[in-house]
């Protein structure tokens, strides 16, 4: 028999192999979070999900990439590189 394709298979075979790709959250949009303009979220590691309004989901998550982009070390490296005008 053939396998069917990830599109094509249950979701919680779909889910398990989202989260073998262990990305930070994996999110689930239905019928029902469509109707409600929300999105059920699953953190990396956890089982749970938690229903999060998509304006909410957009905020939050905008918050953390401005976090990670200020502490990240390439930011700091390029910090260090900046030169003030005029200076040879």
């Amino acid at each position: 028999a053939r396998e069917p394709e990830l599109a094509e298979a249950p979701l919680a075979r779909r889910l398990a192999a989202a989260a073998a790709l262990r990305p930070p959250y994996l999110a689930v949009v239905g019928p029902a979070e469509r109707d409600a303009a929300s999105v059920a979220l699953r953190p990396r590691g956890s089982t749970a999900c938690t229903t999060t309004p998509v304006d909410a989901l957009r905020a939050r998550l905008a918050a953390e990439v401005a976090a990670r982009a200020w502490s990240s070390p390439t930011h700091e490296n390029h910090q260090r590189r900046i030169v003030p005008s005029g200076s040879p």
